[in-house]
């Protein structure tokens, strides 16, 4: 977060409290003001006798709560420091507000309710709408139909949508692309995508050298970030997938007795299959199925030259499990490790065979990466994952699609949010064998939605609430003739723009979308082909 010289962060050294609180907090940092529509953050050192765990949040006058998402940073659960991030949207009240914090370590707690932040208007070029002192925060458009309200429009039934085998278009580049058939964006999905399974086992194995191995804090933090991520597909597939995480304890953890480099210059002659290498290192319980492998590196950059293996055709031995090579993810010959961060985007690739939605260096016109639609998709670069992506997973039932065709007549149809498991939420309409022009409504989750979700109370993350900017219709499009790494998928609107609400129309790839009303779960929306 960007801040001028005048909201430098003071950091406060505070006394070790006495032995008996058993929970020591040695720093604290804030900023003293926080901006609507940008990100605050706290940071925190704790020393305690055991893990700690963190929950926050920041309170106003009116009692409207911003809950906070921590993360651990630096060191061990025991002894580490913490950042706690509050997303502070365009609509949150001004004012000042209450920074409560409690950290619990066993039957200790600490807690800290002393201190407050002043939210104010985000005065940059950039700045989001003025907050009214009478804006409450927002999740969804507001309703404009239905109870109380006057009549919603009358929609196509069913009935009168196409055939759902037409929308279910194939990938044109599949296998002939520069993944090796090892991905896919069309139907059916690549052969080893674990579409449709209903519960899966992912290993998630690390991997340590004589000379460098995963430190303790890292360990720790992955730990956490597996628990995050079976959360994370959990919701995003409308609890359809039960998904299990897997990480070794240290010991049983792959322990190689020479340095990297010897490894580097054993595997530089390329005659060693080095996945099979690494999975005979490591011992599987009896009896264990594995549905796909993953790994954790130590930090840092590893040359790893291997015998040629094929994502279509090479198959993998682990115990009494024989993985597909598409199901064992992480290993590439100039592996740069950073340890957890991008972990659900590798777990994309791993289960689901999901393509990289940003576009390489080598398409585009910079020469660098590039990321059309950042904050849309978690293979772009973060938030969930688009809804055409959920249906090929096996996620969405073909009964939430609908199906349109082409045509000048109008046509009124009703979505839910994305986030909601029960009802229609993905408008597609064909335009040939590969390409389909595709429209969701992105929202924060509603409250309604989020009480049908016991994982939204695990507290072990923030992955009920998305922090985005705006709701609305969000217009994109899949082309398949774009191979992978052209980014396939291409977005209207960037996460930083407003989408389509009521009252609003655009003209998209030849099809024009109206939002013509709301109702407290969905839009209605009319299509029609332009002239």
């Amino acid at each position: 977060m960007r801040k001028s010289l005048a909201l430098l962060i003071a950091i406060l050294l505070l006394p070790i409290q006495p032995a008996y609180a058993q929970i020591s907090l040695k720093s604290i940092g804030q900023y003293p003001e926080a901006r609507v529509g940008s990100e605050y953050f706290v940071e925190l050192e704790f020393k305690s006798p055991s893990n700690v765990t963190i929950k926050s949040y920041l309170i106003n006058m009116q009692n409207e709560k911003l809950i906070g998402s921590a993360r651990l940073a630096k060191g061990s659960l025991k002894e580490g420091k913490w950042v706690i991030s509050w997303q502070i949207g365009n609509n949150v009240r001004t004012g000042n507000y209450k920074i409560f914090i409690e950290a619990k370590s066993g039957k200790f707690t600490w807690r800290s309710q002393d201190k407050t932040v002043k939210i104010t208007v985000n005065q940059s070029k950039e700045a989001a709408p003025n907050s009214s002192p009478n804006e409450n925060i927002q999740y969804g458009l507001k309703s404009t139909c239905g109870v109380g309200l006057k009549k919603c429009p009358e929609t196509l039934l069913p009935t009168q949508y196409l055939p759902i085998s037409s929308c279910k278009i194939k990938d044109a580049t599949f296998p002939q692309d520069n993944s090796d058939g090892y991905v896919g964006s069309g139907f059916p999905p690549p052969p080893y995508s674990l579409a449709g399974q209903g519960e899966i086992n992912l290993l998630w194995i690390p991997v340590n050298f004589a000379d460098n191995k995963v430190p303790n804090s890292l360990y720790e933090q992955a730990k956490i970030t597996a628990r995050q991520t079976e959360d994370f597909y959990s919701f995003n597939s409308y609890d359809r997938v039960k998904l299990n995480v897997i990480v070794p304890d240290q010991k049983s953890s792959i322990n190689l007795p020479n340095t990297v480099k010897y490894y580097e210059n054993l595997w530089a002659a390329s005659t060693t299959n080095v996945t099979q290498f690494l999975l005979d290192q490591f011992t599987l319980p009896e009896g264990t199925k594995i549905d796909a492998v993953m790994w954790l590196f130590p930090l840092g950059k590893y040359r790893i030259v291997q015998k040629f293996s094929s994502g279509r055709t090479t198959f993998y031995s682990l115990g009494s499990n024989s993985i597909p090579a598409a199901r064992i993810y992480g290993l590439h010959t100039d592996l740069e490790s950073i340890g957890v961060n991008g972990f659900d985007h590798g777990v994309g690739h791993a289960l689901y065979s999901f393509e990289d939605l940003y576009i390489f260096g080598g398409y585009s016109a910079s020469g660098k990466n590039e990321q059309p639609g950042n904050g849309w998709d978690v293979m772009i670069g973060g938030g969930e994952f688009f809804g055409w992506s959920r249906w090929i997973a096996g996620w969405m039932k073909d009964s939430e699609v609908v199906c349109l065709e082409s045509k000048l007549e109008p046509q009124t149809v009703y979505v839910k949010t994305l986030q909601d498991p029960d009802g229609p939420k993905l408008i597609t309409i064909p335009v040939s064998d590969s390409k389909v022009i595709l429209a969701e409504y992105r929202t924060n989750t509603l409250k309604s939605v989020l009480k049908k979700y016991q994982i939204c109370d695990k507290k072990t993350a923030n992955q009920c609430k998305y922090p985005y900017r705006y709701s609305g219709l969000l217009l994109y499009n899949l082309d398949t003739t774009r191979g992978h790494g052209n980014a396939p998928y291409r977005v209207a609107k960037t996460d930083t723009e407003k989408l389509l609400e009521v009252g609003n129309s655009d003209v998209y790839e030849g099809f024009q979308f109206a939002v013509k009303a709301a109702d407290a779960e969905g839009i209605y929306v009319e299509v029609s082909k332009s002239n």
